[in-house]
Formats: structure tokens, sequence, C-alpha cells
């Protein structure tokens, strides 16, 4: 799922980042997906860049935190296979993408 995509790509647990499913939308005809993100613990702010930064770039060389206890997969992720809407246009979609917003 996107949530577990970005959590995997950020290094983080679920519990320091989650959507608020009150307020998901589906848009244009299923082909985009608006969602509210909350960012949890000591250094939220710092979740909220990079996730900004992640969404932008479609990329992220390093986790975003160092949490104790918190171990992300070795082989985890760097890249995303989903694009903002709007990106490009809706009608055009690469079969390889998906769309959020």
């Amino acid at each position: 799922s996107f949530m577990e995509d970005m959590q995997s790509v950020m290094g983080v647990p679920n519990w320091y980042m989650f959507p608020d499913a009150r307020e998901t939308k589906l848009l244009h005809e299923g082909r985009c997906l608006q969602v509210l993100i909350h960012f949890r613990g000591p250094h939220a702010n710092k979740l909220e860049q990079d996730f900004s930064r992640l969404l932008r770039t479609g990329k992220l060389a390093a986790p975003s935190l160092l949490i104790p206890g918190y171990v992300p997969p070795v082989q985890r992720k760097k890249k995303l296979g989903y694009r903002e809407c709007g990106s490009r246009g809706i009608n055009n979609r690469n079969p390889n993408y998906s769309d959020y917003n």
C-alpha cells in the first residue's frame, strides 16, 4: 500500500507516521488519492520535511531517523512508484506509476 511504501522508504515504523482515514478521498475517478498524514514523535517536523522531499523527488537516500529499538529492513526501498497528481496529465498515465494527492 501507499503508506507501507512511504514508511519503508523513510525507514520509520507505522506509529510515527499514519493516515487519517476520515480525510482520505479518491479523486479523478479513482486515479488519485488525497490523504491527510499525521506525524508523531519528538522529530515529527523532520519526518514531515522528509515526507515532502520524498513526494517531490520520489526517492530518499537514507532513513529519516535513527530510532532506538527500531531496525528498518536491510533491503529498504529508496524510490517510490508513485507521483503527485497533476505532475503529469492524469489521462496520460504511465502504468508503472500510481498517483496520489
